[in-house]
């Protein structure tokens, strides 16, 4: 053994915390910087504080200015609402309002899914209900019926409403229509899997007809 370990030579590359990969130098990470004109740089992380301090201020002035006069009179004068009198019935309505309503219409292009919730309660407990793609709302053989062979729904088809998506299965047409909800997406619904049957047996939001 002591022969052996006599041979033995230190090797030629060995690593060494101080000195491996080209001496590079230990530094901490930089949070990311904006900068402003030749030499000016603003930490992003600021952002949120300011944008906390930003929102509080202007719920409070807004708070404020509800309980001005003006403020009063023209949010009396401007309800959001109009009354039908005479040849002016149905006449526009309020800038503001049509700002709202094109605002309403913007954040429609982010729902991507329709849920149709029952009246009627799921084999398990519970509010029955399905999700079905917004795409498919638009077919021509869905529909949101009422009567059938021009006479009401009865119970059992069911009355009131019932939903008929043609490109899915029969147990994902909803009966009993209580409340229909838009969302982007349906895992904040229910069980998260994009229907009653979805979160209580083996079924897929995928497998469409």
């Amino acid at each position: 053994m002591s022969a052996y370990r006599s041979r033995l030579q230190p090797g030629e590359d060995v690593l060494h915390p101080d000195t491996w990969a080209g001496r590079i130098p230990h530094t901490g990470g930089i949070a990311p910087r904006l900068r402003f004109g030749r030499d000016r740089w603003f930490n992003v992380l600021w952002l949120h504080p300011i944008g906390f301090v930003v929102l509080i201020t202007a719920v409070a002035i807004a708070k404020g200015l509800h309980n001005v006069a003006a403020v009063e009179d023209f949010m009396a004068r401007y309800p959001g609402t109009t009354a039908p009198t005479g040849r002016e019935a149905g006449r526009g309505i309020p800038a503001w309002v049509g700002w709202q309503h094109f605002f309403n219409l913007f954040l429609m292009i982010f729902i991507r899914w329709v849920i149709f919730y029952s009246l009627a309660e799921g084999s398990d407990g519970g509010t029955y209900y399905d999700a079905h793609a917004i795409e498919q709302m638009n077919h021509h053989l869905t529909m949101l019926a009422y009567d059938m062979n021009d006479a009401p729904l009865t119970y059992g088809h069911g009355a009131p409403l019932r939903l008929r998506n043609e490109l899915q299965h029969g147990f994902k047409h909803v009966k009993w229509v209580d409340a229909i909800e838009f969302v982007t997406h349906f895992r904040e619904v229910g069980g998260g899997y994009g229907g009653y049957n979805e979160d209580h047996e083996y079924y897929g939001y995928r497998q469409s007809l």
